[in-house]
């Protein structure tokens, strides 16, 4: 398979240096080797029906006491954290 190691680490916004090109490229070669070894799916295959989740459900756990233990601050029932956004 023709690639450019170079062009790969650009693309995925990698900093790989020069150096460990060659081990790169053999670890992107077991990669590829890989999923080449996956089942393929075409439109009309039959994919198994997905798992069935467990509704979501809000409720109070009466936990609060025991999370607020962690908090930096905990002001009216709420956690609080430094400002992040300067105005």
């Amino acid at each position: 398979m023709e690639y450019s190691i170079k062009k790969i680490a650009e693309l995925a916004c990698l900093d790989i240096d020069p150096v460990h090109y060659e081990e790169f490229a053999a670890d992107f070669d077991e990669i590829v080797e890989m999923m080449s070894e996956l089942p393929e799916y075409g439109c009309n295959d039959h994919i198994p029906e997905p798992m069935e989740l467990r509704d979501d459900a809000a409720g109070n756990t009466g936990c609060a006491e025991e999370l607020s233990k962690n908090a930096p601050e905990f002001v009216n029932g709420c956690f609080t954290v430094p400002r992040t956004v300067e105005y």
